[in-house]
């Protein structure tokens, strides 16, 4: 994967995280039971980092 894709699943998974932090705001009963789903983009990135190997190397 080229790390142009990678920055931007990066960023629409930041989007979606921040969705689901802040649908309390917007949503304030479903909002609650989203708001926990908000850490699942964030462990999806770090799945995808480990698929795409480590970028230390790529100099």
């Amino acid at each position: 994967m080229n790390k142009a894709k990678f920055v931007c699943y990066g960023g629409i998974l930041t989007a979606i995280a921040v969705i689901f932090q802040a649908s309390p705001v917007f949503l304030p009963v479903i909002g609650l039971a989203l708001s926990p789903f908000s850490t699942l983009p964030i462990a999806i990135a770090a799945f995808l980092k480990i698929i795409c190997g480590d970028g230390s190397r790529d100099a």
